[in-house]
């Protein structure tokens, strides 16, 4: 079990940000993307053991929609 919290953060091209949080026995990676259009700024969540290979099939996305997006008027795409 690890005890302390590590975390990185990776941006490509202004396109894509991407936090990894340590924490217990998992990873949590937070990530920011677009919506299929490309107009609507969205962030997500996905989990993985801290064990795993890290590969494509050992994360899971832990919710069904956008954790934070913006959805009053001000907040802008």
């Amino acid at each position: 079990m690890l005890l302390g919290i590590l975390f990185l953060t990776y941006i490509t091209a202004g396109l894509l940000m991407l936090n990894v949080l340590v924490h217990e026995d998992q990873l949590w990676l937070y990530f920011a993307t677009r919506d299929p259009e490309g107009e609507i700024r969205m962030q997500g969540v996905a989990t993985a053991p801290v064990d795993s290979d890290y590969s494509r099939s050992t994360w899971t996305q832990r919710c069904t929609e956008s954790i934070l997006k913006p959805e009053l008027d001000w907040e802008g795409k």
